[in-house]
């Protein structure tokens, strides 16, 4: 006997038990024959393989190897049919897709058996036999890794949109599972034959693990197991609504998604914790809904609340509440759906997706009740909840056989029709949904009869009244689907209707304030206008001002030049003695009356300078010039001052000439600002660092003290005209506040930028850029 024989053998045993015990339960379900099928045609492959393997003969492995290919060219098409179902895709229902999708298989099974085109012959190795190549081996290859690697696509794409949790994990053990037989195949089987070396292959082993994985999923997480509990879990799961059970004690005992989602805690974070920790303190500032609930056995309908989430953040909702109760009628707890209502102005839009999750939620609820038909003594707990469920829906809802007779209406449903619930059982559906054309009163077909007759959707249809019972008119908007069994026949249908008078009542409301909201617009416009030429008069006669006081600031400039031009030159003859002796006080005197002439008379040089600049009477020189030096000079005449207020100038000089377009001396008079303005304001014994970098094809300039900073309020008032950070007769520095400014203004003119850095109380760094010349 071949004792590698026995590997396929465990494939085999594991892959036939896997497709009994499913089709064993629940082989009703077209998913699970789907799966069960697919799992016999691995059985079929494995046995195919082991009998192979343990053949006696070159004839009886030939004919072997050939079940086993039947068994591999079934298996592919089994499963991704299998996947097609499962992942709810839109091919899963076409007949004519799935005869398309069989036709390989079909192909491949028969054109073997006929000319040998997957094995022409075959050949004894060291582990059993093995078939050498037909011509169309390569092709049949590509076939079962397509199909088997598309289906795991398809699972991949299901976990991204799907929203229950238990779906997520199903697809991610489905995925791993079929991706190690493919994977295994793939290196043990195909690769060896394709390229001609020996190798045992192991794929039908490898599904061994495929069998326990898909048995540990059935298992743990319900795959395949389609009863009214894991439904009705699904369909709660999938919800965009918010949907909470608690116990006779307010205490909660389940959450759906969205209510994790809302709220922003995990599902462990809010079971076993009292009811208002969901939601905000001013929720019960008034009664205990939920109290009254337990003790009036009432319902409550859009009632507005809010919850409170992790992030402390309030959303309102809208709570549509009930109480469950056992078979005794007694009170076992509370089921609660709450819906978000923040941004009414989104309401058309989340109506449309409201009664897109209505009609989903509808379809299951119907798939849930036949199941419970079923199974009626195995689900009642199940059957309360769903009921509870049906029943706190906003909107109402009617269920109707094949013979458009009633079967249920949910009490919204009563109160809008007229009819109660116990007489409109068993009635035709139009006499109870008795509808018209809005505008001309005509009578209009059931959307049910539509949805039965065509087998799909009537989508929300408008401009429809209802005729109740007492012969009211009521405006709705209504949609209806079919009810469709197991194998797609039309067992009946559900309607779903709403009344839109108070939709209709926001839009006026919403359009009347639209209308006033225009008209005040048109008032502030005009105000606004109004007020615009008033503050451009204001701003005209301030420029006017503004040019007045420059005309002066020029004027006078001129006039006090010429004096002070005369009192520093009879100052320094008379300290130099050339107009006889005086003695060291009046020396002394007259050397401080020429120290102030000549800071004044450079005050006065600024005041011209700025007016100029302004004025655009500016003439710049702007020559290619090597910054290094000139910086350099500059630096040097001001190291004496520095050394006098025992401040130390520290250069950082470029290891590369700076060539830039610049007027020479008024770049020398920038360089002295900056200089000078951080020796105004550096402790005795400190440092000032004077640096440059090229960056982006820009020369940075950089002065950096270690004074008192700049404070952050006050930063804006930098670069500003005579303005100083500490002024008034908290000034502690000398200066005009012209300095800063004409060097703001200098820079600009020669293309550049200038800005100032700091981290208050650890000093400041000013900044220039000039764009480089290349050279």
């Amino acid at each position: 006997m071949n004792p590698y024989a026995f590997l396929p053998l465990i494939g085999f045993f594991a892959n036939l038990g896997l497709a009994l015990y499913i089709l064993k339960k629940n082989a009703a379900n077209l998913t699970n024959r789907l799966y069960g099928l697919a799992a016999l045609s691995l059985a079929i492959w494995s046995i195919g393989d082991y009998l192979n393997f343990s053949a006696r003969s070159l004839q009886d492995a030939f004919f072997w190897d050939k079940i086993s290919s039947l068994g591999s060219s079934l298996t592919a098409f089994f499963l991704l049919f299998f996947f097609l179902h499962f992942t709810k895709n839109k091919f899963s229902n076409n007949k004519l897709f799935t005869m398309l999708l069989f036709l390989p298989a079909l192909f491949f099974i028969i054109s073997d058996f006929l000319f040998n085109t997957l094995s022409k012959s075959i050949r004894a190795e060291w582990w059993g036999y093995r078939g050498i190549n037909g011509d169309l081996f390569g092709l049949y290859i590509l076939y079962l890794v397509a199909y088997i690697a598309i289906g795991i696509y398809l699972s991949y794409k299901f976990n991204k949109k799907t929203r229950s949790p238990n779906e997520k994990k199903q697809t991610i053990l489905m995925i791993i599972a079929l991706s190690i037989p493919l994977g295994g195949g793939i290196l043990t089987e195909a690769i060896p034959r394709i390229f001609g070396f020996a190798m045992i292959p192991l794929t039908t082993t490898l599904t061994t693990c495929t069998a326990l994985i898909i048995a540990y999923t059935i298992i743990k997480y319900k795959l395949m197991d389609i009863s009214p509990a894991v439904a009705a879990n699904t369909i709660i799961e999938t919800m965009t609504d918010s949907l909470f059970v608690l116990g006779p004690d307010k205490i909660i005992l389940m959450v759906n998604q969205s209510t994790c989602d809302y709220l922003g805690y995990k599902k462990d974070d809010l079971l076993g914790q009292p009811v208002n920790f969901m939601f905000t303190n001013q929720s019960f500032s008034q009664k205990d809904i939920f109290e009254e609930l337990l003790k009036n056995r009432d319902k409550i309908n859009n009632y507005r609340i809010a919850y409170l989430t992790k992030a402390k953040k309030e959303i309102p909702v809208s709570l549509n509440a009930s109480a469950i109760k056992d078979a005794g009628n007694r009170i076992i707890g509370i089921v609660g759906i709450a819906q978000d209502i923040t941004g009414q102005e989104k309401r058309e839009v989340e109506i449309s997706l409201k009664n897109q999750n209505i009609e989903k939620q509808n379809q299951a609820m119907l798939n849930i009740l036949e199941d419970i038909s079923l199974e009626k003594d195995k689900v009642a707990y199940e059957r309360d909840k769903t009921n509870t469920i049906l029943k706190s829906i906003g909107d109402g809802v009617m269920v109707v056989n094949q013979e458009q007779k009633i079967e249920f209406i949910n009490p919204v449903a009563e109160e809008l029709t007229g009819w109660p619930l116990k007489e409109a059982v068993g009635m035709n559906s139009e006499e109870v949904f008795n509808i018209f054309d809005e505008a001309t009163m005509a009578k209009r077909q059931s959307p049910i009869s539509e949805a039965m007759k065509t087998g799909r959707i009537k989508n929300l249809s408008n401009h429809t009244v209802l005729k109740t019972k007492d012969e009211q008119i009521i405006p709705i908007a209504d949609s209806a689907a079919p009810i469709k069994d197991a194998q797609g026949n039309i067992s009946g249908a559900i309607l779903v209707f709403r009344d839109v008078i108070k939709e209709r009542m926001a839009e006026e409301k919403l359009l009347m304030a639209k209308n006033q909201m225009e008209k005040l617009n048109i008032i502030l416009e005009q105000k606004v206008d109004k007020r615009t030429k008033e503050l451009q008069k204001a701003y005209d006669e301030l420029m006017s001002l503004d040019k007045m006081k420059d005309e002066f600031l020029n004027i006078s400039a001129h006039e006090l030049k010429t004096p002070l031009t005369s009192i520093m030159g009879l100052s320094e003859i008379m300290i130099l003695n050339k107009q006889g002796s005086i003695n060291i006080k009046q020396k002394k005197s007259l050397t401080i009356v020429n120290n102030e002439a000549n800071r004044l008379l450079n005050i006065i040089k600024k005041i011209l300078g700025i007016t100029r600049i302004e004025a655009g009477k500016a003439v710049f020189d702007l020559q290619e010039t090597d910054l290094c030096p000139l910086a350099s000079k500059m630096i040097d005449s001001l190291k004496p001052m520095a050394a006098k207020q025992k401040v130390r100038l520290i250069c950082q000089k470029p290891d590369q000439p700076i060539w830039v377009k610049v007027d020479a001396e008024r770049m020398q008079e920038v360089i002295y600002n900056l200089v000078d303005n951080a020796l105004k304001f550096s402790p005795p014994n400190s440092k000032i660092y004077i640096s440059g970098e090229i960056k982006n094809k820009v020369f940075i300039f950089s002065v950096k003290d270690q004074g008192p900073g700049i404070d952050p309020a006050k930063k804006d008032k930098l670069f500003q005209k005579f303005s100083q950070l500490d002024t008034g007769f908290s000034r502690k520095q000398e200066g005009t506040g012209l300095g800063l400014y004409i060097s703001k203004k200098i820079i600009e003119n020669m293309g550049g930028k200038i800005w100032a850095e700091s981290e208050f109380g650890h000093g400041a760094n000013f900044k220039f850029s000039l764009p480089l010349v290349k050279k």
